[in-house]
């Protein structure tokens, strides 16, 4: 991961590249505040938000599937 951006400069005095943790949507980061105070840093993959729109519509749909379907959804 590249660390840089206006942002990072101004507030991080140290930030490790490798995360601590991983998951589908965002890695944690260990990192250090300007102020000295220990933090973890979560950043989103990019590209997130759309799988996550998409996965949204497609369960809009299968909720109109099944209510069509099977009475008991209604």
């Amino acid at each position: 991961m590249a660390v840089s951006g206006p942002n990072f400069e101004k507030n991080f005095s140290e930030f490790d590249t490798e995360p601590i943790a991983s998951a589908s949507m965002a890695q944690v980061y260990k990192a250090r505040l300007k102020s000295g105070e220990n933090v973890a840093v979560k950043i989103i993959r990019p590209g997130t938000r759309q799988i996550f729109e998409d996965d949204l519509m497609v369960f809009e749909l299968l909720g109109h599937v099944m209510q069509k379907q099977f009475r008991e959804t209604r």
